[in-house]
């Protein structure tokens, strides 16, 4: 069971309350091989939806010893404004789920108050179970469990969801009451000014940025009112800085080559094109045919080598990741922000990718570095600049270091290895030294990564 916060005091404004309720068995202590935490899911994903949304989100684990939990659960179940079902076969046949907590909530709908009921399917669940809450809208929308999906696609059915839920909680009345009376918040993240890193000596750059960007919700917000290259520029940054944690496969790459070969092109190509359209927006339909087949086949790794990629769950985030970076890329809008929703989940993925490797605090900065270099200047700067605004985190640098040797032999992958160090150092070759690797023909591709790095190796040679 998830619940609230501490109670407010009288006259205290308070956030919207989210309660989840659960079967304790969907969130095993020890997963065995292919089970999944699903409460550690699905709160990983709500907690950076609903935070800039000023949402109360609490773990029933977190309640001090001695505390009366089934009163304090009744409680919150009573107050809260939107309640949460994770479905399955566990939570249905659970008592205490069905008689206790879906009736609670029943009865307070019945009573016409203002409480949401959000059925989230979780795994397979007998119609039986199902018939308790058909009544509801299911999620994922087609009523499909989470658990039947591949990898990427989880990821983008519960990042739909969660966007959902804080769409809810926004029309909350308790939120419109709470925002009237909190105090407004700082719009500065790190002071009035910053120093980076840079090519340039004593570049600086404001971090005035509106309400700050600090996770997924946040970015997407702003990428609605940016220009097609400016939000592509972030996608493909991003995607970027996580592509060391190919290391994590090169390791097994006796096993996985398939896997390792198939994940380096699609994240390299994307990029490539990402670099490109933000660089050079004018010339995006000499490319926007690649995009299209990138998009359809960057998952293909995913979908492919779904059991391979079972502990491998952040290189399957970077896939996604280059995946939705494609999607963008090939659906410009002409209206600012038509790509918000494919580059906010694009940099999502990719900076949750990095959590373990390098920290998701150390990601949203290096966000908060791209989107103030942008407000001082324009796409084409910022690729210019160095990938990480500092320097690599220790784990990103010791993945580099570790998938650099490994790439396959006898395939001309230096040319990516030496697009990627540029990359790394601010070091661009120029308009025409990105196209190259921007505008490879799809007939390159078809032959495989040895004829498409041919192709590109050729073309810088005879450029020189």
């Amino acid at each position: 069971m998830v619940g609230a916060t501490e109670p407010a005091m009288p006259n205290e404004p308070k956030k919207p309350l989210i309660v989840i309720s659960y079967a304790h068995a969907d969130e095993p202590e020890r997963p065995a091989e292919g089970e999944v935490k699903w409460l550690s899911f699905v709160t990983g994903y709500l907690k950076p939806a609903i935070k800039h949304g000023a949402v109360d989100l609490w773990l029933d684990r977190l309640m001090p010893g001695g505390t009366d939990w089934e009163r304090e659960i009744e409680q919150k179940l009573r107050a809260c404004d939107i309640f949460i079902l994770l479905v399955s076969r566990h939570s249905l046949s659970s008592d205490y789920v069905v008689d206790k907590e879906i009736k609670i909530i029943r009865e307070r709908q019945a009573k016409g108050e203002a409480v949401h009921f959000y059925p989230l399917i979780l795994t397979p669940t007998p119609k039986a179970g199902l018939d308790l809450v058909r009544d509801k809208n299911l999620r994922p929308r087609d009523g499909k469990p989470l658990s039947d999906y591949p990898l990427h696609e989880r990821y983008r059915h519960m990042s739909d969801a969660a966007d959902e839920i804080a769409e809810i909680a926004r029309k909350c009345p308790s939120l419109g009451k709470y925002l009237a009376k909190a105090p407004r918040q700082s719009r500065l993240i790190d002071g009035p000014e910053a120093s980076i890193n840079s090519p340039t000596p004593r570049s600086r750059f404001s971090l005035h940025i509106e309400a700050g960007i600090k996770d997924r919700d946040s970015l997407e917000l702003w990428a609605r009112n940016q220009n097609f290259d400016f939000a592509i520029a972030l996608a493909g940054r991003a995607t970027l800085r996580a592509l060391p944690l190919l290391a994590l496969i090169a390791r097994k790459r006796q096993n996985l080559a398939a896997l390792f070969r198939a994940s380096l092109i699609d994240v390299f190509r994307i990029s490539a094109l990402a670099l490109g359209a933000a660089q050079f927006p004018a010339r995006i339909d000499q490319f926007g045919e690649s995009a299209n087949f990138a998009m359809r086949n960057a998952p293909r790794a995913a979908d492919t080598h779904e059991g391979a990629l079972r502990d491998y769950a952040r290189i399957s985030a970077l896939l996604a990741a280059a995946g939705q970076t494609a999607f963008a890329i090939a659906n410009p809008n002409p209206n600012p922000g038509g790509c918000a929703r494919a580059v906010a989940d694009a940099v999502g993925f990719a900076t949750g990718a990095g959590v373990g490797r390098a920290s998701g605090k150390t990601g949203w900065k290096e966000i908060q570095f791209d989107v103030s270099a942008l407000a001082a200047s324009d796409a084409r700067t910022l690729m210019n600049l160095p990938l990480w605004s500092d320097q690599a985190p220790r784990p990103a640098g010791k993945d580099w270091s570790e998938l650099r040797p490994a790439f396959p032999n006898g395939e001309d992958w230096e040319v990516w290895i030496d697009w990627y160090e540029r990359r790394l150092r601010g070091d661009s070759g120029g308009e025409e030294y990105e196209l190259v690797f921007a505008s490879v023909p799809e007939e390159a591709w078809d032959k495989g990564p040895a004829a498409a790095n041919a192709w590109i190796k050729a073309r810088l040679l005879n450029a020189q």
